[in-house]
């Protein structure tokens, strides 16, 4: 599918902060996304398969600085950097615009799914 295929082309990306793989995939949420219009707020609401990043397990879910782990996204974006910049990172990468992509799959600027 589209999807699986591009998880794996940002999992192959290696960690964005330290580089390494094997990596997870971070479905962006709250904090800087939130900032900027692409999500509502809480955990894991209004996310698109297509804002993603990849981060390894540590600062993902395990580990004290885990994004998804309860050090928080406002702090975990301190920290490391913002999502919002990941994201950018990712998309240059990958040489295609993943806020385009999530449009595409249907989602909206304000966090919902189109019906």
């Amino acid at each position: 599918s589209q999807i699986k295929a591009h998880h794996d082309r940002v999992r192959a990306l290696g960690c964005v902060v330290h580089g390494c793989v094997p990596c997870t995939i971070h479905h962006a949420h709250s904090g800087s996304l939130a900032d900027a219009g692409w999500t509502r707020g809480g955990a894991q609401r209004g996310v698109s398969e297509a804002l993603i990043i990849p981060i390894c397990i540590q600062i993902h879910s395990a580990g004290q600085f885990a994004i998804d782990g309860g050090f928080g996204v406002r702090s975990w974006e301190a920290k490391f950097g913002t999502q919002m910049d990941f994201l950018r990172e990712v998309s240059d990468s990958l040489g295609y615009d993943v806020f385009e992509l999530a449009i595409k799959w249907g989602y909206t600027k304000d966090g919902r799914h189109k019906l």
